[in-house]
């Protein structure tokens, strides 16, 4: 019997449940601070959370070290695979499972290579489809009753928040009024029925309702942030509809939610339904997922390359003091490099940079600062880096970047969603558009110093 492997496999996936147990608690716990307006905990909270996956990482890393000793005989770790792939069979949160599966496989490995037959490159559970079979519904699904404003009301009235409603029929009464003035086209119809979302999505101060109204022919996304008075009753705070709007709650430049999540794929592949431009990495990291959205992002990412021919470039805007930057044109993901040396203003180590990399990961963002996945030891197929950027990565970062043979590998990277820099924006925008974004630059300056983050401070 193949008793090492089959052994690896379960100390792997017990340490994964007990994980997936951790942080279900952790996040229920986002009722009761918000029930109680604990304000002052909800930050530590959160970053607790997204700790908790390293550490149960590096104590499982630990227990499988004593399981495998120093010599790890030949076809091992694709036992292991297949042992541990069954034990997932059984659970609502396999590609999950996986990832951190992959986790662990990497740190003992020391992350010098990817192989499919050894860690799950490609979803393997998770694509049998029988984890959705098996999810519990994700959300409620209401008939409409005899009005908007009554609509309105049962939507509301079906979530305990562990507070009383300041006033209820005044709120659904006003969602009602600003559904009517958002959408006049829609005057005098009532949705044939209405969805939500089985739990609240909590948030710094905010708990949010996410579902969508559904008219004949016409789904319309639907969002209710929901605050607590502090003199204990709920009221809701807006009425965000369409999927635009939806898309910023869910940002890749906010905090992870809390939310119940049992089934996590079920869970996204709802909420894509309201978001369908927003890539499934950026939902699994808002539901507080962000190890499973470097996994989703490697798939995606692996996907495209097969998929497309054109050449990683120098990335546009002027050359960072810090970091290297290139991207890829059909791809909207920008790769970053820390430089080996720094511009003589910056008075800076690499440990700082990724030290501040690390506190907007743990911060809250509020909506300015972008998310960011770090990644080790990543192949490239070199034909696909153009010349130029090849000599600038050689020539500015050759400590991390390595050429060998037919591949370009990376040490050391982040990826961060692309987005247009503010001075070649600028250059096309309107003198309307020139105002309003250096407005918004005014206030992201502000509101970051409210958070207790100058940018400046960083890096």
């Amino acid at each position: 019997m193949d008793t090492k492997a089959r052994d690896i496999a379960q100390v792997i996936h017990a340490a994964f449940a007990a994980f997936r147990a951790d942080f279900s608690a952790a996040t229920a716990a986002a009722h009761a601070r918000f029930a109680t307006a604990d304000w002052a905990a909800c930050g530590p909270a959160a970053k607790a959370r997204l700790e908790m996956y390293e550490q149960r990482v590096a104590h499982t890393v630990g227990d499988v070290r004593q399981l495998t000793g120093s010599y790890v005989t030949p076809g091992l770790w694709y036992r292991v695979k297949q042992h541990y792939a069954a034990l997932l069979e059984g659970r609502l949160d396999p590609e999950v499972g996986e990832t951190f599966f992959n986790s662990v496989f990497r740190k003992i490995t020391h992350g010098t290579y990817v192989r499919d037959d050894e860690m799950f490159v490609a979803a393997q559970v998770s694509a049998s489809g029988t984890t959705l079979i098996r999810a519990p519904c994700q959300s409620h699904a209401f008939a409409p009753g005899s009005s908007l404003d009554a609509a309105f009301g049962q939507l509301l009235s079906s979530f305990d928040f562990g507070l009383r409603w300041e006033n209820l029929a005044a709120d659904a009464r006003s969602l009602a009024d600003a559904f009517a003035a958002r959408r006049p086209d829609l005057r005098g119809l009532m949705p044939s029925s209405a969805e939500l979302v089985r739990s609240a999505f909590y948030r710094n101060k905010g708990a949010y309702l996410v579902g969508r109204l559904r008219f004949p022919n016409l789904d319309i996304p639907l969002t209710l942030p929901i605050l607590n008075n502090e003199a204990g009753a709920a009221f809701v705070d807006a009425l965000l509809i369409g999927e635009e709007q939806l898309s910023i709650v869910f940002s890749f430049t906010r905090s992870y939610f809390m939310v119940d999540a049992a089934c996590p794929s079920a869970l996204v592949n709802f909420l894509q339904q309201l978001m369908p431009q927003k890539k499934r990495s950026e939902i699994y990291a808002a539901i507080g997922f962000p190890k499973h959205a470097k996994t989703e992002f490697y798939r995606g990412f692996l996907a495209h390359l097969r998929a497309s021919d054109d050449q990683f470039v120098i990335a546009a805007g002027i050359k960072g003091m810090v970091m290297a930057v290139f991207t890829l044109p059909s791809y909207q993901t920008v790769f970053k490099i820390i430089k080996d040396e720094f511009a003589p203003q910056k008075n800076a180590t690499r440990a700082h940079v990724r030290a501040a990399y690390e506190l907007v990961k743990n911060h809250d963002r509020v909506g300015r600062m972008a998310d960011t996945q770090e990644f080790n030891n990543v192949v490239f197929p070199k034909h696909r880096f153009s010349p130029d950027l090849l000599h600038e990565l050689r020539r500015v970062a050759r400590s991390t970047v390595d050429v060998i043979a037919d591949r370009v590998v990376v040490s050391h990277l982040y990826t961060e969603r692309l987005m247009t820099p503010l001075n070649i924006y600028l250059q096309h925008a309107t003198e309307t558009e020139q105002r309003h974004a250096l407005d918004e630059y005014g206030l992201a300056i502000k509101q970051l110093a409210a958070a207790n983050i100058f940018p400046g401070d960083m890096l």
